[in-house]
């Protein structure tokens, strides 16, 4: 018999973001279990806050995580940032690893601020907070991002602040006093997919540290 005529067509369906247009923003990543950026986003950013007299500080952390070639990269520090976030000043704690990794928002976080997401009128709300509407960004991709450093506004936090080390976020209210934080995540190893030009691509998954496991 003949070949067919005709032949089925797969629809490719890309997923991908850009360091340049991401900027001072970052992807809200209800997927993600634990807020984590590279080091390619985040010198830049330790560079402003710090020109611009704002709370940054980095402290040492060992958390793992897995990319789409099975490759797992470690973090050595984390940064700890002042930042505003949909109108929320609070202090955010963020892992770093090595190279071109988007800074992704985890769930906690959002949890911890009360967020929700509207996606049909691309908005997120926090009654938590008293935040009603606040209109969401999107990158090309289709992500959502929030941009974190309209902090010019905000009340100084004294650079000889401790933040608690069991604390991924850490909340301040308009008067400057603080309210309860959230509790830093278990170790996770974050598996981001990626192509050859630095685009992530599929699924997650996670495993605790020193014992890897398929989530499901």
């Amino acid at each position: 018999t003949s070949p067919s005529s005709t032949s089925d067509t797969i629809a490719c369906n890309e997923v991908y973001w850009s360091m340049a247009e991401l900027g001072n923003k970052m992807i809200v990543d209800l997927g993600c279990m634990k807020t984590v950026a590279g080091t390619t986003w985040i010198n830049p950013m330790v560079t402003k806050w710090k020109q611009n007299g704002w709370y940054c500080k980095v402290v040492p952390e060992k958390e793992s995580f897995r990319f789409g070639d099975g490759h797992v990269n470690h973090s050595r520090f984390a940064v700890i940032l002042h930042v505003n976030i949909a109108g929320i000043s609070c202090l955010l704690r963020i892992s770093i690893v090595s190279g071109d990794c988007p800074p992704l928002l985890s769930k906690p976080v959002c949890t911890a601020l009360g967020l929700l997401v509207d996606t049909s009128s691309h908005t997120l709300s926090s009654s938590k907070f008293g935040i009603k509407t606040y209109g969401l960004q999107q990158s090309a991709g289709g992500h959502y991002v929030v941009p974190i450093d309209e902090v010019h506004r905000l009340q100084a936090v004294p650079s000889e602040f401790q933040f608690p080390s069991h604390c991924e976020v850490y909340p301040l209210n308009s008067s400057g006093s603080t309210v309860k934080c959230s509790p830093r995540s278990r170790p996770l190893v974050r598996t981001v997919h990626s192509t050859s030009d630095g685009r992530p691509m599929g699924k997650r998954g996670h495993s605790r540290r020193g014992r890897d496991r398929k989530s499901t």
